[in-house]
């Protein structure tokens, strides 16, 4: 962990009624002192909709080459490439070339991102998909997020259910397109 990070622990319990998904785990995610915290809980929102045995948060800012999370499969090789924000075209390309499935989840309207990355040459941009939610969901999730979260986490229909014991929050999950309007 970089000098000039906080720890934010996640304790989730995740129903992803569409996948078969029932998992209960421990995330920790850190936050660099120059990234916002949209960007934190923003990871942690995109592992567990992600969810799978070998996904892994990586190093992030530590190294600009790789996404905010990947999985590899048993051999190693890369299966998934998972950005959080607005990353490069250039960066997106790289990625495509490596793996079949790359995912966005950017904190910002994903059309605006969605035609950014349209208007430049990026290798199979069919392969990427961009994730968003309600504009009003993450800035609320931001507001009651503190180092200690207790996440439950419910998936059903492309609908997101999120509770902290105290509160709950619900949005719509959007999928987009970068080849298509």
């Amino acid at each position: 962990m970089a000098a000039g990070s906080t720890i934010h622990n996640f304790q989730v319990i995740l129903s992803d009624i569409e996948r078969e998904v029932y998992e209960t785990f421990t995330l920790q995610v850190a936050r660099h002192d120059s990234e916002l915290l949209e960007s934190t809980v923003l990871k942690a929102l995109a592992y567990c909709l992600e969810y799978e045995e070998r996904l892994e948060l990586t190093r992030g800012l530590d190294d600009p080459e790789v996404p905010a999370l990947w999985s590899h499969d048993l051999t190693g090789r890369l299966t998934r490439w998972i950005e959080v924000g607005s990353p490069s075209a250039a960066k997106l390309h790289k990625a495509c070339k490596k793996v079949s499935r790359v995912t966005i989840y950017p904190y910002r309207d994903p059309e605006i991102l969605r035609q950014q990355l349209k208007a430049d040459k990026i290798y199979k941009s069919e392969l990427i998909e961009i994730v968003s939610f309600d504009p009003n969901f993450l800035p609320d999730l931001v507001s009651f997020t503190e180092k200690r979260n207790r996440w439950e986490l419910a998936i059903s229909e492309r609908i997101l259910y999120l509770g902290n014991g105290t509160k709950s929050l619900s949005t719509s999950i959007i999928q987009h397109s970068i080849a298509t309007s």
